[in-house]
């Protein structure tokens, strides 16, 4: 599953890449919108899945920072179906929460908060395929509001 796959990438021996974001999950858990459980549950999802440079970049304490900003940020990151790259298209993409833009000709990955930065959609770490959807590495946490 994602969820699966976000903690074996955070525990890997090399390169870990999303301790920040399985911290970042973990604090939705139990929550009425538990990202943990949509991203362990049957289905068909696309995860946006920021690194942990990314995280830090952002520079928010995780363990702190309001729970309800949190959670719609992660939301932000989830597409409610299964979107390989090759499906991708240029245009707007309804997450979650908001909508965010893709770019196929320059790969990037916009929020919808007006003026930030794209993300890059990292070409070695796509089609990261699970059990309920697919995992897109992005360098960039995408901000909604």
């Amino acid at each position: 599953t994602i969820a699966q796959i976000v903690t074996e990438y955070a525990n890997a021996a090399s390169g870990q890449q999303f301790t920040k974001l399985l911290q970042a999950l973990q604090r939705t858990s139990g929550q009425p919108t538990d990202l943990v459980a949509a991203a362990s549950a049957a289905g068909n999802l696309t995860v946006f899945a920021p690194t942990d440079a990314a995280f830090t970049a952002l520079g928010v304490d995780l363990a702190t920072v309001d729970l309800a900003a949190l959670t719609k940020i992660l939301q932000h990151h989830i597409v409610g179906a299964r979107v390989f790259s090759s499906d991708l298209s240029t245009g707007s993409v309804a997450a979650l929460y908001k909508n965010v833009g893709i770019n196929v000709t320059n790969l990037t990955v916009t929020g919808a908060k007006t003026g930030e930065a794209a993300a890059n959609l990292q070409p070695t770490l796509l089609n990261i395929h699970a059990t309920n959807g697919v995992v897109h590495v992005i360098d960039k946490v995408l901000l909604p509001e």
